[in-house]
């Protein structure tokens, strides 16, 4: 029988990397962006976030509302991540995030 799987492409990212990345993107943010604590990650763990940069009603109410107050709110990375991605920032696809400390 065998364990049933398939192949998917993905972009890796450090979450490090992405942190540094979102807080040179938006420079209003008071305080400094850390995904790991705003996302309540673990240590040496990986996250897949599939980034359609489609519009979402409640995520892009969450970003505007960021980008206008400089508040990080909880559980923000993907709602970030598809912003940028429309406006041209990164692209499409599926983002594993490497979490180790």
């Amino acid at each position: 029988m065998g364990l049933q799987s398939k192949k998917v492409t993905y972009n890796e990212v450090e979450y490090g990397d992405l942190d540094k990345f979102i807080n040179e993107e938006f420079p209003q943010l008071k305080g400094r962006f850390e995904s790991a604590a705003y996302e309540e990650w673990s240590n040496d763990s990986c996250y897949i976030m599939d980034i359609d940069g489609e519009p979402d009603e409640y995520y892009d109410n969450e970003v505007a509302e960021m980008l206008e107050t400089g508040k990080i709110p909880s559980f923000i990375t993907q709602a970030a991540l598809n912003y940028l991605c429309r406006l041209g920032k990164i692209e499409k696809g599926l983002y594993l995030i490497q979490v180790c400390w």
